[in-house]
């Protein structure tokens, strides 16, 4: 993960906001350790590295709990999701680094390490195999969000049911703030002046107004299409709110990174998705701007307006 956490909390005391907040820092620290891809012990990077074909390997609970909502997401999405980019994303990460875009052949061999095909994930074991050597692992499009819901859990054991968890710009909320309808939270520069009150959910933001590499003007986005092996270049803003009762941080967080790599064609298809609507409550707005001669445009789902208040 490697981002900031930020939080907001209403208590009866000073004394149970310190120990929600030592315990969601705590919780959140502990999925770092388990989850990151940049440091080489956690438990993600050691599975990696000391994978062999078909040898199965039991998995921590919250490691088992991203990899399978990652399968989920990278099913919905038709591959657009798929955190089995390791590979792929320490390669654009040295890109970024040295301002210069990965040798073809680099990004060939990468590609080759890609893809979900190459892993087992036993839901009944809570465990997973590998089909090839050198599958590398990056969850970075979703671990922030399960973070988030966690600290959440963590502040609600704690006494604490009115709070808010900022993942990096990713914001999950709980109850309300006191005398309040909701979290008031603004949609960036997506849209000016509007903004979306929410409680009990989840909003994340997915898209290269950070974190580029851009060569003769051209910008390869650290969001990287998993079938091409290249940062995306179509410039979508991905604005994602999700109100399940189940872990609506993860589930925002991996969608917003899914539809930041999709083409308009799969965009299409797939972002009124009766799976999205009624299975998760999840809401859609992508800002796309196809080149940089190109005109903004607004793609949303149908229930996306509900959600808008004008201020």
């Amino acid at each position: 993960m490697g981002v900031k956490f930020r939080f907001v909390v209403y208590a009866d005391s000073f004394a149970i906001a310190e120990k929600g907040l030592l315990a969601a820092i705590h919780r959140v620290s502990e999925i770092e350790d388990k989850l990151t891809d940049y440091d080489p012990d956690s438990e993600l990077m050691k599975l990696c590295r000391n994978a062999k074909v078909a040898a199965p390997v039991k998995l921590s609970d919250d490691l088992f709990n991203v990899l399978a909502a990652s399968e989920d997401v990278n099913l919905f999405s038709d591959g657009a999701f798929d955190p089995t980019i390791g590979v792929l994303s320490k390669l654009w990460r040295q890109a970024r680094k040295t301002k210069s875009i990965p040798e073809t052949k680099q990004i060939r061999r990468a590609v080759q390490c890609t893809g979900w095909g190459y892993v087992d994930l036993d839901r009944n074991k809570q465990s997973i195999a590998f089909k090839k050597v050198g599958v590398m692992m990056d969850l970075g499009g979703i671990a922030k969000g399960y973070a988030a819901d966690e600290a959440i859990k963590a502040l609600r054991a704690n006494g604490i049911d009115q709070a808010l968890v900022d993942a990096s710009g990713d914001v999950t909320v709980s109850n309300a703030p006191p005398r309040k309808k909701g979290w008031k939270v603004a949609l960036g520069n997506s849209v000016s002046d509007s903004f979306i009150t929410l409680s009990n959910a989840s909003i994340a933001t997915s898209g290269d107004r950070f974190q580029f590499l851009e060569i003769d003007g051209k910008k390869y986005s650290h969001i990287i299409n998993p079938k091409t092996g290249l940062g995306t270049t179509h410039q979508n803003l991905v604005t994602v709110v999700c109100k399940s009762s189940v872990m609506p941080g993860m589930l925002a967080d991996a969608y917003a990174s899914a539809f930041s790599v999709m083409n308009r064609e799969l965009i299409d298809k797939k972002i009124n998705a009766k799976k999205l609507k009624s299975d998760q409550s999840v809401y859609i707005r992508i800002k796309t701007k196809p080149d940089s001669n190109a005109k903004v445009n607004f793609i949303e789902s149908m229930n996306f307006a509900e959600l808008l208040e004008l201020k």
